[in-house]
């Protein structure tokens, strides 16, 4: 009963999210803190605080931020991170990115599926608790689902099914600088094949053996 219950109120999210969570908090904690100490202060030279507009308006302030901040710690305390290793991109899960087509139009969509508070469709990450979302879950490549909008009813096709780039593994130091000068010469490699990413540190090299059309990202290279 113990441990159902403790399953019950984790809250799945991806290292990603945690992050964003986290660094809100830390800073609400510190500069938010630190800011509506100085609006109240300064609030409070303004004479009797019963008639003092600028002192309530803090105080409403700091209320809300202490209300955020204790649920950013419960949220933080309940937090499940989805482990790169543990996702399996045969089908549709939380923290895979789906690229699919719209069957009535031939327009595609590219979707990361995540937390409900790391829901942001304009960064194209959507809640697997939205409708799209819905339909999406446990879906293969190939699958057609039905999606219930606004205008109506949309039929759509997954056609690949991939692990975020940010959620691949934790990379080494300097491994972004290496992997942007290695896409900047694939642009010129006439080869079929990429040559495996190589990661210098020190007087030793640690091969990042990275599979670029796993983590969804594709480089064009001149015929």
């Amino acid at each position: 009963m113990g441990n159902a219950k403790i399953v019950e109120e984790q809250i799945t999210m991806t290292r990603e999210g945690f992050e964003k969570l986290k660094s809100e908090l830390v800073r609400l904690r510190s500069e938010g803190r630190m800011e509506i100490g100085r609006q109240l202060e300064e609030a409070r030279g303004f004479g009797d605080l019963s008639e003092n507009a600028e002192y309530h308006a803090a105080k409403e302030a700091q209320a809300k931020m202490e209300s955020r901040i204790l649920w950013l710690e419960a949220q933080l305390g309940k937090a499940k991170v989805i482990d790169a290793k543990d996702l399996d991109t045969s089908r549709v899960t939380l923290g895979t990115t789906v690229e699919m087509v719209d069957l009535e139009n031939q327009k595609a969509f590219v979707y990361t599926i995540v937390g409900s508070e790391e829901s942001d469709p304009a960064q194209l990450r959507i809640s697997s608790a939205s409708p799209v979302g819905q339909a999406l879950m446990g879906a293969e490549v190939g699958n057609e689902v039905l999606v219930r909008a606004p205008k109506g009813v949309r039929k759509l096709k997954i056609t690949r099914i991939s692990i975020p780039f940010s959620l691949s593994w934790p990379l080494p130091h300097g491994f972004y600088r290496t992997f942007r000068n290695t896409t900047q010469k694939l642009r010129e490699f006439p080869s079929r094949s990429p040559p495996r990413l190589r990661h210098k540190t020190g007087s030793r090299h640690s091969g990042c053996g990275i599979d670029l059309e796993n983590i969804g990202i594709s480089i064009r290279r001149k015929p």
